[in-house]
């Protein structure tokens, strides 16, 4: 797997650079992991600093393009990039429901 950076804009506002970069690949289109690895590689960042947006890639092909955000630091991230919802564990069949506060 290879990433080549096609675009790099700075947006200096929110401490961040806007990527687009061409991916190629072999088997089936990249996890967003997979890809979050190649473009910190590319731009010389830690990993934990970026976030894929976007992978698009045509049906059949071997080459995706990759849109993401690459931050200096985490702390820089966490500023800006909304927070993502955890999932609510689900009581298995037979368990009694947790029991919830009532205000």
């Amino acid at each position: 797997m290879s990433f080549k950076i096609l675009s790099e804009k700075e947006n200096g506002l929110l401490k961040r650079k806007e990527l687009t970069g061409e991916m190629i690949f072999t088997g089936a289109t990249p996890s967003n992991e997979h890809a979050r690895k190649e473009v910190a590689a590319a731009a010389k960042v830690p990993e934990d600093a970026v976030v894929v947006k976007r992978i698009l890639c045509d049906f059949g092909c071997t080459k995706a393009i990759v849109s993401a955000y690459a931050y200096a630091t985490k702390a820089d991230l966490e500023a800006v990039e909304p927070k993502k919802k955890e999932k609510k564990a689900k009581a298995k069949p037979g368990e009694a429901p947790a029991e919830e506060k009532k205000a």
